[in-house]
C-alpha cells in the first residue's frame, strides 16, 4: 500500500518498465496531452501516469472543464485502471464524478492510516490523529478531497454531490483543522442540509452540504499563526482552492449546474469573499466576519446575483470585531459594504422560535451557549433560507447601529435594573462545541 502514497516523482509503482515517451507527453499542449492519454489502453495509460511526476502534475493543474470531458470519453477499463493504480491522482482531479473521487480518496485514507499507524511519533502522530477523526467523520459520506501533508486538509460532503440541485459550502475560520474539527463541521453540514429541506419543497436527496476544510487557516498554537489572522495571505491561498472546487462542481455535471451557496464564518468569510471574485455562486452568507480584504470593497464585487450577499453578526460575538481591529479589514454588515444584513438574535424565523447566537465560535462551548452553526440558532435557520432562495424574506436588521443599541440595553438591564428584573440565563442549548476565535 505504500506505493499509493509514494511522493517520488519518478517512482515506479508496478512491474514492468515505464513507457519511454511519458516525459514527452508531459510537455505537450493540453489538448494533445489529453488526446494522447485517451488513446492509450487501460494498463498502458496507468503506467504512463505512474511513471512521470511531471505528467501527474500536468493533470492536477489542468482545468476541471478540460478534465471532465476527457474522463467521460475514457473507456471503462481505462478509468478502472487509473482508479486502481493512481487513487491519489484520481481523488484530487476536479471534474471527475464525486463518487469516483470518494472511492479513490477512501483508498488513500486507509493506506495512509496503515502506514502512519506503524510509526506514531512526531508529524506521523499528528497525521494519524487527523486521519482517525476523518475516517470516523467521513464514514458513509463523500470524501471529496484529501491532502496528507500535515496539517491534513480534507473536504467531506453530506448528500450526493453528483446529483444535488442545491449545494452549500461551509468555510471555517481560525483554529479549525481536520484534527479536532472535521466531525463538528460534518455535523453542521447535516444540520444545515436538514434545515434547507425544512424551509423548502426541495427533497433532502437534492440537497448537499460540503464541510470544506480545504485550506490551512490561522491557528493560535504559534505566534506566526496568531499574527497571520491579521493578514490576508492564508485567505488568498484558500480562496484559490475554494474557487477551483466550485468550478470543479459545475464542470462535473453533464446537465444543469447546481445552485451553489458559500457560507463563511469568521476568517472564512474572507476566504469566501475572495473566492467569489474568481468564480460565481448563487448566494453568499458571511457569519461573524473577522473582516473582508480591502480588494473586495463592497458586496457588488462578489460574483453572485444582486442582493444575494448576506451578512450577520451577533451582539454577543466577542471576537469578530477584534479580528477586524487587528487586520483593519472592513465589516461586511455596514451600510457602506452593501450586503443584506440579518439578525442573529433570538426571536422567530420562518414561524419557528430560534435562539440567539451568544458567542463567536461556530459552536457553543458549553451548555447554555449557542452559536452560528448550532441547531436551533437564528443564524443557522436564516442561512438555510438564503440557500434556498428565500433570503429576501429575512428582516433587514442587525447592523452595527442595531447591535450597539441592543448591547447598551443589555448592559443597562444587567447593571441598572433591580436584580429581580434582570434577564435570567439562557436555557441549555442543543449543541455545544469548542469555541473558535476569529
Amino acid at each position: 500500500m505504500r506505493k499509493l502514497l509514494d511522493p517520488r516523482p519518478g517512482a515506479r509503482r508496478g512491474p514492468g518498465s515505464a513507457p519511454d515517451d511519458a516525459s514527452g507527453l508531459a510537455t505537450m499542449p493540453t489538448a494533445e496531452l489529453l488526446d494522447g492519454l485517451a488513446a492509450a489502453p487501460g494498463a498502458t495509460l496507468a503506467l504512463l501516469v505512474a511513471s512521470s511526476g511531471r505528467l501527474r502534475t500536468r493533470l492536477r493543474s489542468t482545468a476541471p472543464d478540460r478534465i471532465a470531458p476527457w474522463w467521460r470519453r475514457l473507456a471503462d477499463a481505462q478509468r478502472a485502471a487509473l482508479e486502481r493504480d493512481e487513487p491519489a491522482l484520481v481523488g484530487g482531479l476536479g471534474g471527475i464524478p464525486y463518487a469516483v473521487r470518494s472511492r479513490a480518496n477512501s483508498r488513500v485514507l486507509r493506506a495512509a492510516m496503515l502506514i502512519t499507524g506503524r510509526h506514531p511519533v512526531g508529524e506521523a502522530a499528528l497525521r494519524a490523529a487527523a486521519l482517525t477523526e476523518l475516517r470516523r467523520a467521513a464514514d458513509e459520506e463523500t470524501l471529496v478531497s484529501l491532502d496528507l501533508e500535515v496539517p491534513v486538509r480534507a473536504t467531506v460532503a453530506v448528500g450526493d454531490l453528483d446529483r444535488a440541485t442545491h449545494v452549500s459550502y461551509l468555510v471555517p475560520g481560525m483554529d479549525v483543522g481536520v484534527a479536532g474539527s472535521i466531525g463538528d463541521y460534518v455535523g453542521a453540514a447535516h444540520r444545515l442540509r436538514q434545515a434547507q429541506a425544512a424551509v423548502s419543497d426541495v427533497p433532502l436527496a437534492d440537497i448537499a452540504v460540503v464541510a470544506w476544510l480545504g485550506y490551512r487557516p490561522p491557528h493560535n498554537a504559534s505566534v506566526e499563526g496568531m499574527v497571520s489572522v491579521a493578514f490576508n495571505e492564508r485567505a488568498a491561498v484558500g480562496a484559490v482552492a475554494l474557487a477551483s472546487d466550485l468550478r470543479a462542481l459545475r464542470a462535473s455535471r453533464c446537465g444543469p449546474a447546481p445552485e451553489i451557496t458559500v457560507v463563511g464564518h469568521s476568517y472564512g468569510t474572507n476566504v469566501a469573499a475572495l473566492a467569489l471574485t474568481r468564480t460565481s455562486a448563487a448566494h453568499a452568507v458571511l457569519l461573524g466576519s473577522a473582516g473582508i480584504a480591502a480588494t473586495v470593497r463592497r458586496a457588488a464585487d462578489i460574483d453572485v446575483p444582486m442582493g444575494e450577499v448576506f451578512a450577520t453578526e451577533a451582539v454577543a460575538d466577542e471576537w469578530a470585531m477584534v479580528g477586524r481591529a487587528l487586520s483593519l479589514r472592513p465589516d461586511p454588515t455596514t451600510v457602506r459594504f452593501g450586503a443584506r444584513v440579518f439578525s442573529s438574535e433570538g426571536g422567530t424565523v420562518n414561524g419557528l422560535d430560534v435562539e440567539a447566537v451568544d458567542m463567536h465560535g461556530p459552536f457553543g462551548d458549553r451548555p447554555g451557549r449557542v452559536s452560528y452553526l448550532d441547531a436551533g440558532s437564528s443564524a443557522l435557520l436564516s442561512t438555510a433560507l438564503v440557500a434556498m432562495g428565500r433570503g429576501g424574506e429575512l428582516p433587514s436588521r442587525g447592523g452595527p447601529n442595531d447591535r450597539m443599541i441592543q448591547f447598551s440595553r443589555r448592559i443597562a438591564r444587567r447593571f441598572v435594573l433591580p436584580a429581580d428584573e434582570r434577564p435570567r440565563p439562557a436555557s441549555p442549548s442543543v449543541s455545544s462545541r469548542d469555541a473558535e476565535r476569529p
